[in-house]
């Protein structure tokens, strides 16, 4: 089965002039993990069509950072992502952390929920997030010095 990873929307530049990288790195992490990416789709939107997916998908009536729609089948993974690219922003600004890095997170966040990690309670919050902090440290040089 082929490999396939997009980027489509509104991107930022740090993943415009990086997406092989990128996607090196996520086959990287899922493969890690014992899934294989079939199909991985990530949508960058602004605030009024994330709040529109969040609300239509969620019944949430906020742009949020990240929405995941998955259609995995066992350890195939087929998976279209939608990022609210400005709630990224914002809340990089809040956490005092670079764009690129919040990003990042968020890029492997979605991931990991598809390879089957949650975040609703906080013990799975906490799993989650160390989980997080091991793929951010397997980034590429490349990623790291945008």
């Amino acid at each position: 089965m082929r490999t396939s990873i997009q980027f489509l929307g509104e991107r930022p530049h740090e993943v415009q002039n990086f997406q092989e990288e990128l996607k090196k790195w996520l086959i990287s992490v899922a493969s890690e993990r014992g899934f294989q990416i079939r199909r991985l789709v990530y949508h960058f939107v602004n605030n009024e069509a994330s709040r529109r997916l969040n609300f239509d998908f969620l019944a949430h009536d906020y742009p949020t950072d990240i929405i995941t729609m998955d259609h995995s089948q066992e350890r195939g993974l087929e998976v279209e992502l939608f990022l609210g690219y400005q709630i990224i922003a914002e809340n990089a600004k809040a956490f005092s952390v670079a764009f690129s890095d919040e990003l990042d997170r968020v890029i492997v966040h979605g991931l990991l929920h598809c390879i089957g990690f949650d975040d609703k309670t906080e013990t799975e919050f906490d799993r989650m997030k160390a989980e997080e902090n091991i793929c951010l440290i397997s980034r590429p040089k490349s990623l790291l010095e945008r």
